[in-house]
């Protein structure tokens, strides 16, 4: 049994030994590295490197030597490779205080080296990605204009194929540094480009947690929630968006208040119209949507409903004082409504001067404010813009039969449709 357990000895010796024939020393293998580094042999230097590397994986230099030739190469993912386990060998050795490593490692300044060699190496990569996604572009934007349906076909899986490329690009640069935003930004906007809007989504979020003061990353967030129709978050982010960047402040919020428009949430679309103005005042369309919205409110099927319902009631009960107190009250709500549309449209429409709905509106909500002279010039630059606009021509009989303009009258009953 002695015999035995000596002889399992011997022959588990023996492998190791034979593991480790053939393979020169370290030292060895370093210098002719370099000699043949210094004399441009390349490969051979490779070789000598990548063997020191294999059989003495817990020394630095080597790897080193091994990544700067491949960033050479710009094989920049197996350069990375090397810097990375470089960095945890010297890492290691300075959290257990080993002097010698530490000086071995530090040897050439060498850390700096790496950092520069993988700084160097992603800006050249991005570089790279940038210009395939501007010539993928460029393409697209070409395409657009062929009338060749196979021309075009072939154009677009060109364009494909760019953007594929450029994304490949920046996904190897987030193997070199996986801190920078932009890189997480271009790669989004490849998505985004390529109709993938989720992955878009989820490459500007990440950007978004590196960069949180970049507004423009807010911008392309409001869009893509947007394009989801997630539009309570585009809305958050357009207004995010507006909040930070005043030269475009006007056109976050009407992109917000169209968010909010699609929630059909009153509230706050009336409040993103508010700060529009507030940054615009002149802005005609926003404006008349505004006086739009309170007409709304004002006909809403609520407050016709119980109008109706308390003229009902009245009609039952004619001497209840509160009843007539509540259709005065509801009466006075909606001309209130009516009150604030009134300079909306008249702004719009003076701000315009040619649109007629503009002033039909303008005259409608002077009209029903009992501003008759207000709702006299509104219909009649109505029909003098439009001519043939028979609502506003309808609207003028009403007014001069108020005002008792016998003539004004007849004419404009000339040109009113009789139902």
């Amino acid at each position: 049994m002695k015999r035995l357990s000596i002889l399992a000895y011997l022959i588990c010796f023996a492998t190791v030994t034979y593991a480790q024939q053939g393979v020169p020393p370290y030292d060895v293998l370093m210098r002719s590295g370099k000699i043949y580094t210094q004399s441009k042999d390349y490969v051979k230097a490779m070789e000598l490197f990548s063997t020191a590397v294999k059989n003495y994986p817990d020394e630095p230099e080597a790897r080193y030597w091994l990544g700067t030739l491949y960033h050479d190469r710009s094989n920049f993912k197996e350069m990375i490779l090397q810097f990375r386990q470089f960095n945890e060998i010297y890492a290691k050795a300075k959290s257990s205080g080993d002097k010698k490593l530490i000086k071995t490692c530090e040897k050439d300044d060498m850390p700096k080296q790496i950092k520069d060699y993988s700084q160097s190496a992603f800006m050249k990569t991005f570089s790279d990605g940038v210009v395939q996604l501007k010539h993928a572009d460029s393409l697209a934007r070409e395409s657009r204009n062929l009338t060749d349906d196979t021309e075009k076909t072939q154009q677009q899986r060109l364009v494909n194929q760019l953007f594929d490329k450029a994304n490949s690009l920046f996904a190897e640069c987030l193997t070199i540094d996986d801190t920078v935003s932009g890189v997480y930004t271009n790669i989004g906007l490849v998505e985004s480009k390529k109709g993938n809007n989720q992955g878009a989504l989820d490459m500007y979020r990440k950007a978004h947690q590196l960069a949180p003061n970049d507004h423009q990353l807010l911008f392309s967030l409001a869009s893509t929630f947007s394009s989801l129709q997630q539009n309570d978050s585009a809305a958050l982010y357009f207004g995010a968006f507006a909040d930070k960047d005043s030269l475009n402040r006007e056109a976050a919020l009407i992109n917000q208040a169209m968010c909010y428009q699609a929630m059909n949430d009153e509230k706050r679309f009336e409040g993103s119209l508010d700060n529009i103005i507030k940054v615009n005042p002149q802005n005609a369309e926003i404006l008349y949507q505004r006086g739009v919205l309170y007409v709304r409110q004002a006909s809403a099927k609520v407050l016709t409903d119980s109008t109706a319902l308390l003229d009902s009631i009245a009609q039952r009960r004619p001497n209840d004082e509160a009843i007539e107190k509540a259709k005065a009250d509801l009466l006075s709500y909606r001309r209130g409504l009516y009150e604030k549309a009134f300079p909306d449209f008249k702004a719009a429409a003076e701000l315009t001067k040619t649109d007629p709905d503009y002033w039909y509106w303008f005259g409608t909500t002077a009209m029903l404010t009992d501003k008759m002279d207000d709702a006299r010039t509104a219909y009649a630059k109505c029909v003098e813009v439009k001519p043939d606009n028979q609502d506003c021509w309808c609207q003028l009989v009403l007014v001069y039969a108020k005002l008792k303009l016998q003539k004004e009258f007849d004419e404009a009953s000339a040109k009113c449709p009789k139902k």
